[in-house]
C-alpha cells in the first residue's frame, strides 16, 4: 500500500464519530460470523489493510450486505462526514478482527 492510501484510510477512520464507531464495531462483531472472521484475518495478512476486500468472494455484494447491517443497525450512512459508508466500514472490519486498533481521539 501506498503511504497516501494508508494516510488516506487512516484520516477517514478518525472522522468516524466515537460513538457511531463503537456502535459499528459491536454491530459487525455481532453479524460477522467467527469463522468469517479468521478468514477476513488471513486476507489481511496476505493483502494488506483496505485491499483484502477485493479478495474476497463476490466482494461487491458482500461489503453491501455488511453497509445495510450498519444501516438496519440505526447507524445510517447521514452519521459519517461523508454520508456514506463506502470509506469507512473496512475499517471497522479491521478492527472487529483486531487487525486495527480503536484510534484514540
Amino acid at each position: 500500500m501506498k503511504n497516501s492510501d494508508l494516510v488516506f484510510f487512516e484520516e477517514k477512520l478518525n472522522e468516524i464519530p466515537e460513538d457511531v464507531l463503537l456502535d459499528a464495531i459491536n454491530c459487525l462483531n455481532n453479524v460477522i460470523p467467527r469463522h468469517n472472521k479468521k478468514e477476513i484475518s488471513t486476507l489481511i495478512d496476505r493483502y494488506g489493510s483496505h485491499k483484502w476486500i477485493y479478495a474476497v468472494n463476490d466482494h461487491f455484494h458482500w461489503g453491501m450486505y455488511i453497509r445495510n447491517k450498519l444501516r438496519s443497525s440505526n447507524l445510517p450512512d447521514n452519521l459519517l462526514p461523508d454520508n456514506n459508508w463506502d470509506d469507512y466500514y473496512v475499517l471497522v472490519i479491521e478492527i472487529v478482527v483486531s487487525k486495527r486498533k480503536i484510534p484514540v481521539k
